[in-house]
């Protein structure tokens, strides 16, 4: 990963930016899957996750 992405993302979302690469990261994990209910399921954390963060 680029240093320039993780400097962007810890402007956007300061202490938070780790978490949210992280889920990004398992989001693309979910979407190499089988099954479109483990790639829902991954999407659907990931939107909560974004969704309670300041």
């Amino acid at each position: 990963m680029s240093r320039s992405r993780t400097e962007k993302f810890e402007r956007s979302y300061g202490i938070h930016a780790a978490t949210v690469l992280h889920s990004i990261a398992m989001v693309a994990v979910a979407g190499r899957s089988r099954y479109p209910a483990r790639i829902k399921a991954g999407r659907a954390r990931h939107y909560k996750l974004m969704a309670s963060l300041p």
